[in-house]
């Protein structure tokens, strides 16, 4: 019972370490931080887990393997259902992958090249496509124009 609580309480702290921090600006700069200020925090719960468990060395590691599990799912999942459902290019059209992840991109083009992806992407779905979590693409004129130049007075 003890532990699905603090499961729970984990899920929630993802959800809101994405909600809090990272939907905020690009933080793949500062990765190596975040991975040792992440391990740290893990280390340092594996110790309080270690002496709550009377030294007891693999309970110790299934309950802090099992809460950072629980933390990832709660941040993962509100960072992948936030780029899907909730982002402000939702509404281009494109890879539904391609909204989570430049992953898929980086996976296509192994056997391809990047511009032969992208014509066939727009032959599919048009002149604005989305093609990745940030990005969305296009190949009309008049809208490269406008971003270009901006609007005519």
């Amino acid at each position: 019972m003890l532990l699905t609580s603090v499961a729970c309480g984990a899920i929630v702290l993802g959800v809101f370490s994405h909600l809090g921090y990272f939907i905020h600006g690009e933080h793949h700069i500062q990765a190596p931080l975040v991975l040792r200020t992440y391990s740290l925090f893990l280390v340092f719960g594996f110790c309080i887990e270690l002496f709550g468990q009377n030294g007891h060395l693999y309970e110790a590691q299934i309950t802090t393997c099992f809460i950072s599990g629980a933390y990832g799912i709660g941040l993962f999942g509100s960072m992948l259902s936030y780029r899907a459902f909730f982002h402000s290019l939702r509404a281009f059209p494109g890879p539904f992958m391609a909204r989570t992840s430049k992953l898929w991109n980086v996976l296509r083009i192994v056997r391809s090249t990047n511009f032969a992806l992208m014509e066939e992407m727009h032959d599919t779905y048009g002149d604005f496509v989305r093609t990745g979590k940030y990005i969305a693409s296009s190949q009309c004129t008049a809208s490269w124009k406008l971003l270009c130049l901006g609007p005519s007075t």
